[in-house]
């Protein structure tokens, strides 16, 4: 199970040799690319993504990037006994999803948001 991020296009440099801003103009834009693009790599490593498939109603995903102040969201891929799912995050190392039913074998999908 690898960890996949999320990815986003990066804004481009604004074109502005042609047009006629005031210096100060320019400036302000060209930073406020800088700073949008920034964010948006603050976004990108905010987000962390994959599948798991229980075994016997229990999958661990092991993590060093997982704090228990994160959020580990859940979906249903393929439904194999489905029962009701629980998180227990151990900081830095990993978080289980534990299901109702001991004979769930599902894959669900699950998203990391960083806190």
């Amino acid at each position: 199970m690898a960890l996949t991020d999320v990815t986003f296009t990066r804004i481009d440099t604004p074109p502005l040799q042609d047009e006629k801003f005031s210096y100060q103009m320019e400036n302000w834009l060209t930073n406020l690319v800088d700073v949008l693009n920034y964010d948006l790599t603050l976004l990108e490593n905010s987000f962390i993504r994959d599948t798991v498939t229980l075994v016997g109603g229990v999958a661990t995903v092991l993590s060093d990037q997982i704090k228990s102040v994160d959020s580990v969201f859940t979906s249903l891929i393929n439904a194999v006994n489905p029962g009701f799912i629980t998180v227990t995050i151990v900081d830095g190392v990993s978080f289980t999803l534990t299901s109702s039913n001991g004979a769930d074998a599902s894959t669900y999908s699950y998203m990391i948001t960083k806190i």
